[in-house]
């Protein structure tokens, strides 16, 4: 903090990492001083007072860890991300010149930057065992860690609010404007359609001779099985009129014949029963969920964790990077339900496979089907998945069978245009 005499106030003396375009104020991407980010005068780019600015030291980003005899930082890794970022933004496309557009620009460029230096130590702290022990060799260095830790997965949820990231936020960073002209470089922004996606499952359908070839895919992965996207498929059919309202679905699928039908505003969905069987928890998993399980089973896709009540899968902050280290497709964590007409609640964090925490998980409850079933003594249950959107899913035991209820409505039509069809252009 600096004495401003013209304003007579405390002012920050900082300096901040320009990510945009040159624009027709003279600044141009890179490290300016805190003046140019508020204005002449501190007045602030719409000429008007009061600037506020709400500032956290967290010592685990700005805290020094020592490691092999050097010192660094968090920070140090963040500014480094934003610096290459200033330097795509300065070299563009070869002329000098910045376009930006919802691919690119100035908020979804520095998450990137942000989001490429989180991921980076997380990497590094998953695959290093000698360099976690060397950044925790000592009570202070552990607290700080441990702090670092709990920060970065809190912004990863805070910056993929849909569960994964572009494939160039992953892997394009380094990339400068110059590289590949600026047709390249947006192709790689914009052209994966799991990137334009981006959501925890997209579903393709094939016409078949007695129904439809289904298959379904997370930001990274093909799977096995997936109800909403399912749901979805069969809702499209229907509002698009290609199937009769009456008649049934039918999916050919990883998993077999799935088919579905309509009941009322429901879509009943007739699945595979995946009961768990009673298994040992894997090493850490209290540590990694932050609460000790009451039990642990296995399904044939995914770890199924009883916890304690509803309250603990409501408040329950995993470590993603440990978690995405278990040997399964997904962990599925559950408690009884707290409210009147829920027999349990649930959440699913499939980390390994590119879905951070999903909203809502048909194929989970044919594992919660049988769990909650076998355990209440009910052949008919109503689960509440309690992610941050929250779905409601039925379920009807049927011997080897689950019938899953939920309901589906249209939010966005569009149309994929492929690269065949672009040449063919």
């Amino acid at each position: 903090m600096v004495h401003e005499p013209l304003a007579g106030e405390s002012i920050f003396d900082i300096v901040y990492h320009q990510i945009y375009a040159h624009n027709p104020d003279g600044l141009s991407a890179g490290a300016h001083h805190y003046s140019r980010y508020s204005g002449d005068r501190q007045f602030g780019w719409a000429g008007v007072r009061p600037i506020q600015d709400l500032l956290v030291k967290l010592d685990g980003l700005t805290g020094e860890f020592t490691l092999w005899g050097g010192r660094i930082t968090a920070l140090g890794a963040i500014i480094t991300a934003l610096e290459v970022m200033e330097a795509r933004y300065r070299v563009a496309d070869g002329r000098g010149g910045t376009r930006v557009g919802a691919a690119n620009n100035c908020a979804q460029d520095s998450a990137q930057a942000l989001y490429s230096a989180i991921r980076g130590i997380s990497r590094v702290l998953a695959s290093r065992a000698d360099i976690r022990a060397e950044l925790s060799d000592t009570p202070e260095e552990a607290q700080r860690l441990a702090q670092l830790e709990r920060v970065g997965a809190e912004l990863q949820r805070v910056l993929l609010p849909w569960g994964s990231a572009r494939e160039d936020w992953e892997y394009g960073i380094a990339n400068l404007g110059a590289a590949e002209g600026f047709i390249g470089n947006l192709g790689k922004a914009i052209g994966s359609w799991r990137t334009m996606m981006n959501l925890a499952e997209t579903a393709f359908l094939l016409p078949a001779d007695d129904g439809y070839t289904l298959r379904w895919f997370t930001p990274v992965a093909e799977v096995d099985l997936c109800g909403h996207a399912t749901l979805a498929s069969a809702h499209a059919l229907w509002e698009q009129g290609l199937l009769a309202a009456d008649a049934p679905a039918r999916f050919h699928t990883r998993s077999g014949l799935l088919t579905c039908t309509r009941a009322g505003t429901w879509i009943a969905m007739d699945f595979p029963a995946t009961p768990p069987v009673a298994a040992a928890p894997p090493p850490d998993l209290a540590a990694t969920l932050g609460i000790a399980p009451l039990s642990v089973g296995r399904s044939p896709f995914d770890l199924l964790v009883e916890l304690p009540d509803a309250a603990a899968v409501r408040e329950l902050r995993p470590d993603l990077t440990r978690l995405a280290q278990l040997e399964v497709r997904g962990v599925i964590v559950t408690a009884p339900g707290d409210t009147p007409g829920y027999d349990f609640v649930s959440r699913f964090f499939a980390p390994q496979v590119g879905v951070p925490e999903d909203p809502v998980t048909g194929s989970a409850h044919c594992c919660l089907g049988p769990f909650w079933g076998a355990r209440l003594g009910k052949a008919t249950l109503v689960g509440y998945q309690a992610s941050a959107r929250g779905g409601v899913v039925g379920v009807q035991l049927a011997g080897e069978r689950v019938i899953l209820r939920g309901q589906a409505v249209t939010v966005l039509r569009g149309e994929l245009v492929t690269e065949q069809e672009h040449r063919g252009a």
